[in-house]
């Protein structure tokens, strides 16, 4: 016998300042009132990483709590409120340069029609993920890592990146 099912009484989000509370709640699965499920809240926390990933804001991190609240009534349900954290949400990341390191064999220009990455647009997990993914496939490579490294501040408060494309040719 599990008993009773826990309830999600309450959803809030701490830490962010760049999206209102509301834009962020609407990345979330429906949660408020729905049986507590640890795979759902994780799915919302994925999600909203997602969506600040796909803004620019590649270092932002999210992370969720969960806070048992104390049953007023012995018999009442149990339930819980889900907080979402936004930790070091900083500026919208732009791609300044893409500089190329460790190619012998392999062209310059070749490695970058590979990369997915664009210099002025946003640096976005995804497209970091896609790019190595396009180098590997290529079976050229027996190493890549695409690194971004601090290329100071845009006039409108973004921040710009040289992003590196490290590669180690197969023997």
């Amino acid at each position: 016998d599990q008993g009773e099912p826990t309830t999600i009484s309450e959803v809030s989000i701490e830490g962010n300042s760049a999206f209102t509370d509301a834009r962020l709640m609407a990345q979330l699965p429906p949660l408020e009132g729905t049986n507590f499920s640890r795979a759902r809240v994780r799915n919302g926390e994925r999600q909203l990483a997602a969506f600040y990933s796909k803004e620019g804001y590649y270092y932002a991190k999210v992370n969720f709590s969960i806070i048992e609240s104390p049953r007023t009534v012995p018999t009442a349900p149990q339930t819980v409120k889900v907080v979402y954290t936004i930790e070091n949400e900083g500026k919208p990341v732009y791609i300044r340069r893409i500089l190329v390191t460790g190619n012998k064999d392999t062209k310059t220009e070749s490695i970058l029609r590979a990369v997915v990455l664009e210099e002025g647009e946003l640096l976005t997990s995804p497209n970091v993920y896609l790019s190595e993914q396009n180098l590997y496939e290529t079976d050229v490579f027996s190493l890549v890592q695409i690194t971004p490294q601090p290329a100071g501040d845009r006039p409108d408060g973004a921040v710009n990146v040289d992003v590196i494309v490290s590669v180690v040719e197969q023997e």
